[in-house]
């Protein structure tokens, strides 16, 4: 039996540590008989990406990642389904990581090819912007996170009401942006907005509406100091 045959099989049989050492010894196999953009490389190192990733093994994830990446740029024709996935699979593994300029920049590539290339329904598109925007505001790029909300709002259409679960987390990220860079009306207006969306889908009760009526809070709270600094000044 070939060796990635086996490595599936072990695969299938959940048998992990099998799975990424018969990976190893195919992936060295291959390198030898195969040139370096062949096919069956890549998906040899895309296996091995996959397995280290699960392992929490990110820095070996993503060194399998990049080969694949570099399989499939040198492509003469482009499959931007598999190039949507390994980056934003990069990105993920970089942020697990903490390296979040790295995995901001390989986001931002999946998202771009998401728009451009791909045909997504609205709601996995505004899923992946709202991904983009989290990592945007976890990285401190505050204005970027709220640029990158809106277009994920605008993806949904006029009517938020129809994924009120994805709505609801956009702007809750968009108020958190703004609450950072000081524009507090809008910072309210969004909360108020997640608020509604989030009864709507979970109802009343729920830890998540909790956080957000303390976000809420703070913002209030934030405001009546600096109102206090202006009519004390």
């Amino acid at each position: 039996m070939e060796l990635h045959t086996l490595g599936l099989k072990f695969k299938d049989e959940k048998k992990w540590e099998e799975v990424i050492s018969t990976f190893l010894d195919a992936a060295k196999i291959r390198e030898k008989r195969l040139p370096k953009t062949h096919i069956d490389l890549e998906e040899t190192y895309l296996e091995l990406a996959s397995c280290f990733f699960d392992y929490r093994d990110y820095r070996q994830s993503i060194f399998y990642f990049q080969k694949v990446l570099q399989i499939e740029e040198s492509l003469p024709t482009l499959n931007y389904d598999t190039l949507y996935t390994i980056n934003d699979s990069l990105g993920r593994a970089y942020f697990n990581l903490q390296e979040y300029k790295e995995g901001i920049s390989y986001c931002k590539k999946a998202a771009e090819i998401r728009q451009k290339h791909l045909t997504l329904d609205k709601s996995r598109l505004a899923d992946a912007l709202l991904s983009l925007a989290n990592y945007e505001y976890t990285l401190g790029s505050y204005s970027s996170s709220i640029e990158t909300a809106k277009e994920g709002l605008n993806a949904l259409g006029t009517d938020p009401s129809e994924n009120p679960g994805i709505s609801s987390a956009l702007y809750a990220i968009l108020g958190s942006g703004y609450k950072e860079t000081s524009q507090y009306e809008k910072a309210v207006e969004s909360f108020n907005k997640s608020i509604e969306l989030e009864i709507k889908q979970f109802g009343a009760t729920n830890h998540i509406l909790a956080a957000k009526y303390e976000a809420l809070a703070d913002i209030y709270l934030d405001m009546t100091i600096l109102i206090t600094i202006w009519e004390c000044g």
